[in-house]
């Protein structure tokens, strides 16, 4: 079991958003859930999104569900515990990706001897998706 609670940093991290902001990386800064600087040196984020992306569809698509039961966390946990992943995890799959006529990156990341599939992120850092890689 991963205890999010364990970790009261800030899920945002406004030095991030700064630097999102100094890049001219378009994101909504009142809908950003979380943000984190991964091994690869690229600040992640995730937005409430949409169907297609984001929260809402980690919800809708059922991987709030699959991730909660995987990594034992309650589903409220799960945007603390993917920003701790994300954060302090082990990166151990990096490569890019065509989707949807867009590039990104599919990154699996290893933390508390479990393994994560960040299977969208946007060159520009947008967390897309996330489901547990079993």
């Amino acid at each position: 079991m991963l205890k999010a609670e364990a970790d009261a940093a800030p899920l945002v991290d406004q030095t991030h958003i700064s630097e999102m902001e100094k890049r001219g990386v378009k994101f909504n800064r009142t809908d950003v859930v979380f943000t984190a600087r991964d091994a690869t040196g690229q600040v992640v984020w995730l937005e409430k999104g949409n169907k297609a992306a984001g929260l809402v569809h980690l919800k809708t698509r059922g991987h709030l569900k699959q991730l909660s039961k995987y990594l034992g966390v309650s589903e409220s946990e799960i945007p603390r515990t993917l920003r701790n992943i994300i954060r302090d995890g082990r990166v151990v799959s990096d490569r890019t990706v065509k989707r949807g006529g867009g590039v990104g990156y599919e990154r699996k990341y290893e933390y508390s001897g479990k393994r994560i599939i960040l299977a969208g992120i946007g060159t520009n850092g947008y967390l897309v998706t996330a489901y547990p890689d079993d």
